[in-house]
């Protein structure tokens, strides 16, 4: 999943921190310590933050989309309680092994493809050459690459180069 900051003007396009839902934000729960400073420290670098995050949940019927949106609601009121704005929640709910059929495939929205990541990118004016994608999994880092971000980089390292 991913998360990054940025101004509200779009004359020019932004940087963004993405990064894996799950491991920056813990949505059951809510934001762990320190979390929601980091995030307010990026939103006030300029960055935009933007969740992108694979719900195969979908795909295998544990969840439909009207619970997994009372999720992505609640988390956005968990952030807004801490002064935390996201810009976009992407989701992809394929998964190969599905067995709802609207969802049973695979997708080129799915992590690792940077699909999500170049949709977000598309719709808010994201510069990924200088955006970053955080996560705890290998294929949140390939598509931060796939998409041309720099990948699991802390955000006090936040260099604006191209992934290469």
């Amino acid at each position: 999943e991913g998360v990054a900051g940025a101004p509200l003007a779009r004359a020019v396009p932004h940087p963004a921190q993405a990064g894996h839902g799950e491991g920056l934000l813990r949505p059951a729960v809510g934001p762990p310590r320190g979390r929601p400073v980091r995030l307010r420290r990026l939103r006030a670098a300029g960055y935009l933050l933007v969740v992108v995050t694979n719900q195969g949940c979908l795909a295998k019927g544990s969840l439909d989309e009207v619970g997994l949106e009372q999720i992505h609601q609640h988390l956005r009121w968990l952030l807004a309680e801490e002064a935390v704005k996201l810009e976009g929640i992407y989701f992809c709910g394929y998964h190969s092994e599905g067995t709802v059929e609207k969802y049973a495939s695979e997708n080129e929205r799915q992590k690792p493809a940077p699909g999500m990541l170049l949709e977000a990118a598309e719709q808010l004016g994201i510069d990924l050459s200088k955006s970053w994608m955080v996560g705890d999994a290998t294929r949140d880092a390939q598509a931060g690459r796939n998409g041309s971000a720099v990948s699991d980089g802390p955000p006090s390292r936040l260099a604006a180069r191209p992934v290469g």
